[in-house]
């Protein structure tokens, strides 16, 4: 069956050749559609804030976000970053909980994440309550940290574990990640236990390890306020000067040297919950240059597009870049009982295509417009374009760089993705081969 598979894909590959469309006829964006407007201020205390207003959105998100994500935690508290952001969200008092008071005036959204490197807490706001978004930022640096004891840690820590259960240990190849991301990054590496953590070293939280974490990570000099959709630039500069301009700016943290993950491993697990098969490649990289990391994005794009629905087959790939390092991964999921090196073999041919031929134009064409299309609507909704930005701040720094990476697909050819990519993917890699216990049964054709 698989060399029916590379039979139409070869097939494919050629007929797209024959047909090229001239890259040139595309409509190329203008960096003024790629790019939101940014008024970017930094205010004495070291606070970055960023605002983009949309008059026409009629809605308003204020996103405060801190380097303060997995990365930051210390040796052995793996989910510390997590279990903060739950103490956090809510207020001190039951006539100042954040969600209710918000809600109260109208507020669409109100919620918190934490990834690898950042911790984000947003609330979709109508304009003109712009100014209690602030105050409950500046208020959840003020008063949560010293209402937290050990009743408070015990209870968010018992919803951060059951959380944990919903997303890992009860979740189709979820568990299978995790044990991935052990032997990618082995203790002490902060990302060993994902960002939810370890069990056993989420137990070992106390309430003086989120104090210190809060007080050290959790500081405006860390921290990027972003303000998107319908507000008045002029008075929200003024709001937040009044609110968290007024805190104690705290030091900006360097990103922690990360030990390098050589690669070479391959993890095999049974997996009881879904029926199909599963190989997922990873990768982990440090800091790499921008030609590099738009070609490794920009390839994944193509492969999904060839791949897209191959005789039920499904294919994903990424690029995730964060703090001072970046994850590529790379999964194909077959549509029914397979052999022991299907899944394996079919990735293995993909990656091939992937770093040594060349795409065709059209294809190629298509890849553009698609990229284009996905980052304008990121910044059409308000919520997404506030993402957007901060994470543009931490990793970029400055309006030049943004500009130039919301364009760089444009700079690439099809010649170009695997002299990028074949050094970086043809080594260090890790392998992870699901097998359902029940698998789905292959059917004829």
């Amino acid at each position: 069956m698989w060399r029916l598979f590379w039979l139409v894909v070869v097939t494919s590959w050629v007929a797209h050749a024959a047909s090229a469309i001239d890259k040139k006829a595309l409509r190329k964006s203008k960096a003024s559609e790629l790019n939101a407007p940014t008024q970017r201020v930094v205010l004495p205390n070291g606070l970055t804030l960023v605002m983009s207003p949309d008059p026409a959105s009629g809605i308003a998100v204020v996103d405060v976000a801190f380097a303060a994500g997995a990365l930051f935690e210390p040796e052995g508290k793996s989910g510390l970053a997590h279990l903060v952001e739950h103490l956090l969200a809510f207020g001190p008092t039951p006539e100042t909980d954040y969600r209710q008071l918000l809600e109260r005036r109208g507020a669409a959204d109100f919620d918190a994440t934490t990834t690898a490197d950042l911790m984000t807490f947003h609330v979709i706001v109508p304009p003109r309550e712009v100014p209690l978004a602030l105050w409950v930022a500046s208020d959840r640096l003020l008063a949560r940290p010293g209402a937290i004891d050990e009743a408070e840690l015990a209870r968010n820590r018992a919803i951060v574990v059951e959380e944990r259960a919903s997303r890992v240990t009860d979740a189709a190849y979820q568990t299978a990640l995790s044990d991935l991301y052990r032997v990618m990054f082995p203790a002490p590496h902060p990302l060993h236990g994902m960002v939810l953590g370890v069990p056993n070293e989420l137990a070992a939280v106390t309430v003086a390890d989120a104090r210190s974490f809060i007080a050290r990570c959790l500081v405006p000099a860390n921290a990027v306020v972003t303000i998107t959709g319908t507000f008045d630039p002029a008075a929200a500069r003024e709001w937040t000067e009044k609110t968290l301009g007024r805190l104690p700016g705290g030091a900006k943290l360097e990103v922690p040297r990360l030990p390098p993950a050589p690669g070479g491993r391959i993890v095999t697990v049974p997996e009881p919950r879904a029926r199909r098969p599963r190989v997922t490649f990873a990768w982990e990289f440090g800091e790499l240059g921008e030609d590099v990391t738009s070609a490794l994005d920009f390839g994944a794009t193509l492969v999904k597009i060839y791949t897209d629905g191959a005789l039920g087959m499904r294919v994903d790939a990424g690029l995730s870049t964060f703090l001072g390092g970046n994850l590529f991964v790379f999964e194909v999921t077959l549509a029914h009982e397979a052999g022991k090196t299907e899944a394996k073999d079919a990735a293995e041919g993909l990656l091939r295509y992937l770093t040594r031929t060349a795409a065709a134009d059209d294809v190629f064409g298509a890849a553009l417009v698609q990229r284009d299309r996905s980052i304008m609507l990121e910044l059409d909704d308000p919520l997404s374009r506030s993402a957007r930005l901060s994470r543009q701040e931490f990793l970029l720094g400055d309006e030049a760089a943004a500009i130039r990476h919301s364009q760089k697909h444009w700079s690439l050819s099809p010649e170009d993705i695997g002299p990028f990519t074949r050094p970086l993917l043809e080594t260090g890699r890790y392998t992870l081969q699901v097998r359902p216990l029940d698998p789905l049964p292959r059917r004829g054709f």
